[in-house]
């Protein structure tokens, strides 16, 4: 409470404040919080009060109490996209053909991020964002988990798979009488991928 009140005494006060409703912490979304902000803020409640130890306040049930969001040509929220939160698979696959690379951009553009070449950075995690929302059908979903499990972050773990990525890429396209990508060998290959691995390639990167 002390960036609230500073070094006003609580003491000081006769009055008595409840909140919450009946007992516990109410979250109701508000009219600019994207999807992923709602997810964040929803993540962090149960983590610190459980399942049970908050009210939560969908936004279709608050539409009286809070404006909404505006919405794009189709009817989709425009959510911004952040590497350190998984996007829903299926909205992220049924975006429009350019709308990920444009959203990859816009957030490393708001970062402030500096790469050498912004447009292929930008392609890198668009493939392996699909790669991830594909689920099953390949290893880069569990490859991603599996290294967060070790200690990257999500956004690391995308840098991860995206230097095998490159790797296999890079080798195919110096290849004249290569016919197609080798899937077989990138996907053993982010099946063998560690942290450890990636922490030792990105420091030799940096030599």
């Amino acid at each position: 409470m002390e960036p609230l009140f500073a070094d006003v005494a609580p003491d000081a006060c006769d009055a008595q404040f409840q909140f919450g409703c009946e007992g516990k912490p109410r979250y109701i979304p508000g009219p600019f919080e994207s999807p992923t902000q709602v997810r964040r803020r929803l993540d962090r409640l149960h983590r610190r009060l459980g399942a049970g130890g908050f009210d939560f306040v969908e936004a279709a049930e608050a539409h009286d109490a809070i404006a909404e969001p505006d919405d794009d040509e189709d009817g989709d929220i425009d959510e911004a996209y952040d590497p350190a939160v998984a996007p829903d698979p299926e909205q992220w696959l049924a975006l429009d053909e350019d709308e990920p690379m444009r959203r990859v951009e816009d957030c490393h553009r708001r970062t402030g991020v500096s790469l050498p070449n912004e447009k292929l950075h930008a392609v890198l995690h668009v493939i392996i964002e699909n790669q991830i929302a594909l689920g099953d059908e390949l290893p880069v979903r569990r490859a991603v988990d599996r290294l967060m499990g070790e200690g990257l972050d999500r956004h690391a773990a995308i840098h991860a798979v995206g230097s095998v990525l490159t790797v296999h890429l890079n080798e195919a396209l110096s290849d004249p009488e290569a016919n197609a990508f080798p899937k077989e060998a990138y996907n053993a290959a982010i099946e063998r991928i560690t942290a450890e691995s990636w922490r030792r390639y990105w420091e030799d990167a940096q030599d």
